[in-house]
């Protein structure tokens, strides 16, 4: 973690304020090793806090993490895995986060979620980019 490469990064404002920011970092985009890093830019700060781990799934590339606040009270946490995506979510501002859960088969989340008036979460979802393999 904390490579050279890091890649897509997320951000989002947290119910008390402060911004949270998370991105991957790898030796290797198509690696195992690749891991979501985060930092907090706590309200009235001037700095960021310095980065740390955020989320490493088991032995998986944890790409395109997606952040979104939903305007109340809930922080919404989206990565993509090997075999499949997953959504954490915190009700703290972001200090504890729930487990991670499936949301939907492998595929990239294309943008960041979005709320229609109906409460309705809507992702993007594109086509699966296969994990790259020893020849």
């Amino acid at each position: 973690m904390f490579s050279g490469h890091n890649h897509s990064p997320a951000i989002a404002e947290c119910p008390n304020g402060d911004l949270l920011a998370v991105w991957f970092s790898c030796g290797d985009e198509g690696g195992n090793e690749l891991a979501v890093i985060a930092s907090r830019l706590r309200r009235g700060a001037t700095e960021w806090e310095e980065a740390s781990p955020f989320w490493d799934g088991p032995d998986i590339n944890d790409h395109g993490p997606k952040l979104w606040f939903d305007g109340d009270r809930t922080l919404f946490f989206f990565a993509q895995g090997t075999s499949a995506n997953v959504v954490r979510t915190s009700t703290d501002s972001g200090a504890t986060w729930s487990k991670g859960r499936v949301v939907q088969p492998m595929d990239t989340l294309a943008n960041s979620p979005i709320r229609t008036r109906d409460g309705l979460i809507l992702v993007r979802w594109t086509a699966a980019i296969p994990p790259r393999t020893s020849a």
